[in-house]
């Protein structure tokens, strides 16, 4: 799961912790930087610290709920009134938690508004004979365990997020590894993890196939 965080708190405490959760953070050092990142890559939830309602985050936020992006969006702040809370909520927000917060608590909201906005609430997912576990980031078929690294399983979550869709190499690329994509001189770090996922939805004998859709990308099908 890929998350990007404007906040005032971008701590390496706050990063590990949800990396330590299978959740790949990137932070925004401002609210420009967060629209610019928001307009070139991907991702599955945005948090953003909103001051005010008269605040650029706060455009931000509407502007992202009026587009209808795909991203869940939870909002932060220290003004913990009703008057603020609905003001927010009214403005496409999914989420709200005050600031200060606990990292525990900020991980079960980004969970649970994931699950809302991508996968209708469910805490596993069903795809052929795989069961995915949103809980435990793990992956089963016939109840084996397919030992995907923390790559395959983000590559797999968003296969089966977007499973009507085609995803093209620089999509998948983006989702990835975020801006670092921007540096890579070739897709061959890309090939490799899809063709180590592949090998490992056939050992284990699930009904899925990540299929090549020749000149535009890879989707997932069931077989």
């Amino acid at each position: 799961m890929k998350l990007l965080l404007q906040t005032s708190d971008q701590s390496i405490e706050l990063k590990a912790f949800l990396q330590s959760q299978n959740i790949e953070c990137e932070f925004a050092k401002n609210t420009e930087a967060a629209s610019e990142k928001l307009s070139l890559y991907q991702y599955d939830c945005v948090v953003l610290e909103i001051a005010s309602a008269e605040s650029i985050t706060f455009q931000l936020l509407k502007s992202c709920a009026e587009e209808n992006k795909s991203e869940g969006l939870i909002a932060l702040s220290s003004n913990s009134t009703l008057e603020n809370k609905v003001t927010i909520l009214n403005a496409g927000a999914d989420d709200f938690l005050q600031i200060p917060f606990q990292f525990e608590e900020l991980l079960a909201r980004i969970r649970a508004v994931i699950r809302r906005k991508r996968f209708d609430t469910r805490t596993k997912l069903y795809l052929g004979n795989l069961v995915v576990d949103l809980l435990q980031n793990t992956a089963f078929s016939w109840d084996k365990d397919l030992n995907l690294t923390k790559k395959e399983y983000e590559l797999l979550l968003f296969l089966i997020a977007n499973k009507t869709r085609t995803l093209t190499k620089t999509t998948l690329s983006e989702y990835l590894w975020g801006d670092e994509a921007d540096n890579m001189d070739s897709y061959n770090l890309l090939f490799t993890h899809i063709k180590n996922l592949r090998k490992k939805l056939h050992q284990s004998k699930t009904e899925l196939e990540i299929k090549n859709v020749y000149g535009v990308g890879y989707q997932i099908i069931e077989l």
